[in-house]
């Protein structure tokens, strides 16, 4: 026999399927083993007995067995155990999964809401229309949807700085002119002559515009200025978040509704952002 065919045969014989279903000739091997065994294992206890006395013999089988059932039912609790562990651990970590994506969901349709409310105010003479300190609210809760940390100051000795938005370790100033006339080159000059005294970058935001001689003087600094147009254009093109996979979606205010976007969790009431209650808004005047 050729070593090439023993070794194809030896392969053949301990593949997964002949293991799986040995052959009759294999389990005829297999019994009459078992049977040989057991007939060595009887006539070794007849002699343990006829030696030993009935007594001792019984001791000196038992013992030993005893010994060996205790050990394997150890085995089998300490395996329990660690496939209890594991489970438990699976289970922990099938939960904790569950929960984070529960929150991403939470989250999405948080700010699904957000954009949807900012989408029913944003066209320019809506906001034209909004209290002052009411649009100061406004124009942080838009920076919060491009996932700023906003927080407003109080209403009064702010320095003229209405807000105060961080992105991954980087601040900057807001100041928000809910004006129905075009803001000048004093008003950017002095928001300037703030931010770079603190060396933070700067959001000019008001509803009405900037004179040309505001927004040459604006080019090359750390000044950006948002008019009501521009303001109206980038809230429109805010994306609401698909629920369940995150994607930026472009959607309509009925539309985002008629999905359920904007349903869960329930309406919570404005927050002030620093600025007092409700009605610390005051309709009368500029700021």
């Amino acid at each position: 026999m050729t070593r090439e065919v023993r070794f194809h045969r030896a392969t053949k014989r301990s593949t997964p399927e002949n293991r799986a279903h040995p052959s009759p000739d294999r389990l005829v091997g297999y019994v009459v083993s078992s049977m040989i065994g057991a007939t060595f294992v009887l006539l070794g206890l007849i002699v343990f007995v006829r030696t030993l006395g009935f007594v001792r013999g019984a001791l000196v089988v038992a013992v030993p067995l005893a010994l060996a059932i205790a050990c394997a039912c150890l085995m089998r609790l300490i395996r329990l155990g660690a496939k209890h562990r594991v489970e438990r651990a699976l289970a922990a970590q099938e939960h904790a999964r569950r929960e984070r994506a529960k929150q991403r969901r939470t989250t999405r349709h948080i700010r699904n809401r957000e954009i949807m409310r900012l989408k029913r105010s944003g066209l320019p003479e809506q906001m034209k229309g909004m209290p002052p300190i009411e649009f100061e609210r406004y124009v942080l809760d838009y920076f919060r949807t491009l996932a700023y940390v906003a927080r407003g100051t109080p209403s009064c000795g702010d320095g003229g700085i209405d807000g105060i938005v961080e992105k991954n370790g980087e601040r900057a100033y807001v100041q928000c002119k809910r004006w129905s006339s075009n803001v000048g080159v004093k008003e950017v000059r002095e928001f300037l002559g703030v931010i770079t005294k603190a060396g933070v970058r700067g959001y000019f935001v008001t509803t009405s515009g900037f004179v040309k001689q505001a927004r040459e003087f604006a080019e090359g600094t750390d000044v950006e200025l948002i008019d009501g147009e521009d303001l109206s254009r980038r809230i429109a093109a805010l994306k609401c978040l698909d629920p369940e996979t995150g994607q930026g979606v472009a959607v309509s205010v009925s539309d985002a509704i008629s999905e359920g976007w904007v349903s869960f969790p329930a309406e919570k009431p404005i927050q002030c952002y620093g600025h007092g209650t409700h009605g610390a808004a005051t309709a009368s005047g500029e700021r």
